[in-house]
């Protein structure tokens, strides 16, 4: 990676990078920044670092950057030094604003309420333990079913188990199994908002990496 600086007044700024060696590209920035006509090979990479024309040059790209929080951490920066043809570009670790963190925390957890709803259901009718469908359009079609059948009929389904001749109590049980799982899901999301409103930084942030150490769990959990 590269770094190309142009020097105005006695001080020298970036006008690009980090970036690959792409010739016609930083040739057209130097060109549009500087206004001096310039034309760089392909081969030209292999001079770095160089002064291409005036008050222009092209240093290989270091970079000092210390760890943050995922989710509580951001980087300010870079700020530039020129050493021995190498421009480095330090970092320094500070806090996101806590409405900030709290907004994105929020939106993870929707996330995972979200896989978690739809990602199906055990229900036993019958004596059979079946998965059932809890994908928004499944289970409207089980809601729909329920809503046209007779008291008397009963309705052959295929689940990924067994094939279940249902009863319209059978699938009355479905439904109301798989109602009471979204539920559980929203009421979930419900206590983790109202924790995370109530959390300070390090708080949050433990909260996160216990919610991504679940869901990169085998069982989720």
């Amino acid at each position: 990676m590269y770094v190309v600086t142009h020097k105005q007044n006695g001080n020298e700024f970036v006008i690009l990078g980090p970036v690959s060696w792409k010739a016609q590209f930083i040739s057209s920035v130097i060109e549009d920044d500087t206004e001096q006509v310039i034309k760089l090979l392909p081969s030209d990479e292999s001079k770095v670092p160089f002064s291409p024309c005036t008050d222009v040059y092209i240093y290989k790209y270091s970079e000092v950057k210390p760890q943050v929080h995922p989710l509580t951490g951001r980087y300010d920066g870079p700020f530039w030094s020129f050493s021995n043809g190498v421009a480095t570009g330090t970092f320094t670790a500070s806090s996101k604003n806590i409405d900030l963190v709290r907004q994105e925390l929020k939106q993870l957890v929707a996330n995972i309420r979200y896989s978690k709803e739809v990602s199906g259901v055990k229900v036993t009718i019958q004596g059979v333990q079946v998965t059932v469908d809890t994908s928004r359009d499944g289970r409207n079609v089980f809601v729909q079913a329920l809503s046209i059948m007779g008291d008397n009929e009963t309705r052959s389904w295929k689940f990924p188990e067994a094939w279940l001749t249902l009863t319209k109590a059978d699938l009355a049980t479905l439904v109301q199994s798989v109602a009471t799982y979204i539920q559980q899901q929203f009421d979930w999301e419900e206590e983790q908002s109202s924790l995370i409103d109530s959390y300070n930084l390090q708080q949050l942030a433990q909260m996160y990496d216990s919610l991504i150490q679940q869901t990169q769990s085998p069982t989720g959990a």
